[in-house]
């Protein structure tokens, strides 16, 4: 019970919904980048989609991203964990995803040290699936 009380509540979240489809965005998800992205995924254009967003990062959400989070609680999952960790690919069902993106800073000041870690991350999720499956 006090371990529960220490860790964060996103990072004792599972993403379950078995009659939803979803997808996983992880990589550097500010909220900038990730309110372009949910206008994308739940534009109009694209019909009535019946889709969950799942995003996860290494981190608590920022106050800001939190408040974003409340306001579509009904679309969207916000997960604290690892992307290398199958326990924390596993909580976000990562293996029943539609699809996994992952963003990338755009402003990075080392852009090559920012596509590797983004390769390595799409191989660790790559390989997840692969082993599940």
């Amino acid at each position: 019970l006090r371990l529960m009380q220490i860790r964060s509540r996103f990072r004792r979240i599972e993403y379950k919904s078995l009659d939803m489809r979803h997808v996983v965005v992880c990589g550097y998800v500010d909220l900038d980048a990730l309110e372009i992205f949910v206008d994308e995924l739940f534009h109009s254009d694209h019909g009535n989609l019946a889709i969950n967003a799942v995003v996860m990062q290494d981190h608590d959400p920022s106050g800001e991203m939190e408040e974003y989070l409340q306001k579509n609680k009904l679309s969207m999952t916000y997960l604290a964990g690892d992307v290398f960790e199958d326990i924390d690919l596993d909580r976000a069902s990562m293996t029943r995803a539609e699809a996994c993106t992952v963003l990338t800073n755009k402003n990075s000041k080392n852009s090559l040290q920012e596509d590797f870690k983004n390769i390595l991350t799409a191989l660790a999720i790559k390989k997840f699936v692969y082993v599940q499956n």
